[in-house]
């Protein structure tokens, strides 16, 4: 067996993190990027992945990394999956209902206003960020399938 060295830097905790916050804010921003994208003509079929073709895609990059040798795919593939990650994270502040964006709005209203928000007021408010979520959920897989019939 041929046996491939893979060096990656010693850093300590310190630069480690720094590192790790650059890496999720460079991230951030590609995310921003790629929203401003959807109002200047790219298609929202092209741009939108649901689940299908996200596991598409993770299966590629191990595929193609694990080509390069065990160890630098491994890296490659767990640094796709940090950025999936950071991605879906940042996705989960988009400001709709029913997400961690959605209540920090309520919750900045809520402060604005010094009242609490009425319960009925709050339901329907979920309600509509359900909806919302449930016809991105279609509108991704659909997206999907359309993905692979072309292929």
């Amino acid at each position: 067996f041929a046996y491939q060295k893979v060096r990656s830097p010693k850093l300590s905790f310190g630069k480690a993190f720094v590192k790790g916050i650059e890496e999720s804010v460079s991230t951030f921003v590609l995310s921003l990027k790629g929203l401003g994208l959807l109002g200047k003509g790219v298609k929202l079929n092209d741009a939108v992945s649901g689940p299908l073709r996200i596991s598409y895609y993770v299966g590629e990059v191990a595929t193609n990394s694990i080509q390069l040798g065990l160890g630098e795919g491994l890296v490659n593939l767990f640094r796709f999956l940090s950025l999936l990650s950071v991605a879906l994270s940042f996705g989960n502040l988009i400001p709709i209902p029913a997400l961690d964006g959605g209540l920090i709005v309520l919750a900045i209203i809520e402060m604005i206003r010094r009242k609490a928000v009425r319960p009925n007021v709050f339901y329907r408010y979920q309600m509509i960020g359900y909806i919302v979520i449930i016809a991105i959920m279609f509108f991704a897989t659909a997206s999907d399938i359309f993905f692979f019939m072309k292929q």
